[in-house]
């Protein structure tokens, strides 16, 4: 067995570390985006991971070919060409404005010239970037990348890639059930498909809508009697509220948080930088269809119930399929969870499986019995 070792990656630690990396690796993607043809699933506009940090692969540059990839092994921007070119700056936290135009100078010095939208680096604010903090998550990210390329060969359905999206900065992959998502448009390539999607993501600012917030502030090099926090709601005006003095640490606390906030700390005329807080509305599910798969044995054909109910039923096989108000594995709203077997008994002697087959006709005058008899499977098998 693979022996895994995670570093610890608190993301209050390297929350303007981890903003930067994303903002260079949303560059990249455009990039790929740009030049890279179409795949099925959008898998044309994310990265991999190999062996030293994050890459674009391949992208046409006709007659040849070149790459980018954020090296965190050696933190760096790295431009690679089939001709034999290489060029290269270091990760130092420059400005997505700055990194963009450093970029993309580069790659028209290879005569590359991808149209993106510039707009979306416009920023000239330089972020963060934590040697050490890119380090350990560089740690975890390989090796969760080699836990799923494993998960994914275990799966005979199709698969795709396991790949990074930079609008998210998320490591995942779709498992495909093969079947179609009743009531969507076929020919729909992103929502048509059940699938699955299984990913990891760094963390990330938002809380659950009614969540709430604890903020905590302690001082250095300065005693005051009192400390407040600032705080706008969305778009509304700027309010102050006096925190709770725990001797050592300030306290406040937001409960039942519905919108976004922003806010700071402040105490003596010394101000915390601002903090903003994003609120998620988690989806709803609207639906749950319940299909059962009866043995050959019953006589009896594939049942669907729509909307379904409690799952009761003999020795057979169920598909449940729930419908969401959003997609409870993105991007699809609809999919399918795992195939699961419910087997009370097991008919393995040839002269019970004829016995059974000659009292097909029984089997639907008992129906209703059985289904009193038989109890609702436990709800964590499910």
């Amino acid at each position: 067995m693979t022996d895994y070792n995670f570093p610890s990656l608190p993301l209050e630690s390297w929350q303007a570390t981890l903003d930067t990396l994303q903002s260079y690796a949303k560059f990249i993607g455009k990039v790929r985006r740009a030049l890279t043809p179409r795949q099925k699933h959008w898998s044309h506009v994310s990265l991999r991971v190999d062996a030293s940090g994050v890459t674009t692969t391949a992208i046409p540059a006709p007659p040849y070919t070149f790459e980018m990839r954020l090296e965190f092994t050696t933190h760096r921007l790295v431009v690679n060409t089939s001709r034999g070119d290489q060029w290269a700056t270091p990760l130092q936290g420059q400005s997505p404005a700055r990194f963009m135009k450093v970029g993309l100078t580069a790659l028209a010095s290879f005569g590359i010239d991808p149209s993106i939208d510039q707009s979306l680096f416009s920023s000239t604010r330089s972020g963060a970037y934590d040697t050490a903090s890119v380090s350990r998550f560089w740690q975890a990210l390989a090796q969760i990348d080699t836990i799923f390329k494993q998960f994914r060969g275990e799966l005979r359905q199709e698969t795709g890639p396991v790949q990074l999206w930079p609008h998210h900065f998320d490591l995942a992959m779709l498992w495909f059930s093969g079947r179609l998502v009743p009531g969507q448009d076929p020919d729909n390539e992103e929502y048509a498909d059940e699938q699955m999607n299984f990913g990891f993501v760094p963390g990330d600012d938002g809380i659950r809508m009614g969540g709430t917030v604890n903020v905590q502030a302690t001082m250095q090099g300065f005693d005051p009697s009192d400390a407040f926090v600032h705080v706008r709601f969305g778009d509304g005006e700027w309010q102050q509220v006096e925190m709770s003095d725990l001797n050592d640490t300030f306290e406040f606390t937001f409960f039942s948080v519905r919108e976004p906030v922003e806010y700071f700390v402040s105490a003596a005329n010394v101000r915390s930088r601002n903090f903003q807080i994003n609120v998620v509305d988690l989806p709803v599910i609207e639906n749950l269809a319940v299909t059962y798969r009866y043995p050959e044995w019953t006589g009896r054909d594939d049942e669907t119930r729509d909307p379904g109910g409690d799952v009761r039923a003999i020795a057979l096989v169920i598909f449940i399929r729930v419908m969401s108000t959003s997609g409870l594995f993105s991007p699809a709203p609809g999919v399918m969870a795992p195939a699961i077997t419910l087997a009370p008994s097991e008919i393995k002697n040839e002269k019970k499986i004829q016995a059974a087959r000659a009292a097909r006709a029984e089997v639907a005058t008992l129906r209703n019995s059985i289904e009193k008899r038989i109890a609702t499977p436990n709800q964590n098998d499910m």
